[in-house]
């Protein structure tokens, strides 16, 4: 409810517990949810397809510039979300074409919503843990890179094992059944 009430508002730097943050995780959530019974997405893609859109996406990415998430920047929002969507599909349609078979991944898609729901708290650890113990920096690309794909697997088992607490407590909170 407080979500809805921002969008109707035209005052955007006044947040109630962050739920402005929420804007992209949801709409790429929404988006996930409508493609799941596209056709398209299903069956072997040409990977020239998958490819066009990963650089489309990336073109569209570099020129609107890097978002910045946690001060909820994203420059033209309409790029940003077009430019998402195309890397997003372009990546399915490579993976649908390879037809690549991991039961991690599988495991990862469908435990998307709690990663959504706790991801925050894994990754900011991570971060005071890398500057303020480590003392990273994060100004070389290659580090930044790694560093940042290093709080990703992080994180992601981090949410897993929340996930699996929560699926023992309630279930429900997490979309699964009690009976499971």
């Amino acid at each position: 409810m407080c979500w809805n009430a921002e969008l109707l508002s035209a005052e955007t730097t006044f947040t109630i517990y962050g739920t402005r943050n929420g804007d992209l995780p949801i709409s790429i959530f929404v988006l996930g949810f409508l493609l799941k019974d596209i056709d398209f997405l299903k069956h072997r893609c040409d990977p020239v397809v998958g490819i066009m859109l990963i650089l489309a996406g990336s073109a569209l990415g570099k020129f609107n510039g890097a978002p910045g998430y946690l001060s909820d920047t994203y420059n033209n929002y309409l790029l940003f979300l077009i430019s998402t969507f195309c890397i997003c599909i372009g990546i399915i349609s490579l993976v649908q074409w390879a037809d690549i078979k991991c039961s991690t991944v599988e495991y990862i898609g469908k435990n998307t919503l709690v990663i959504l729901v706790a991801h925050k708290f894994p990754i900011m650890f991570c971060s005071i843990i890398l500057s303020s113990v480590l003392h990273v920096s994060i100004e070389n690309e290659a580090v930044s890179f790694i560093a940042g794909t290093v709080v990703a697997a992080i994180s992601i088992v981090g949410c897993l094992i929340v996930g699996r607490i929560m699926e023992r407590i309630c279930p429900v909170l997490i979309g699964k059944s009690t009976n499971s």
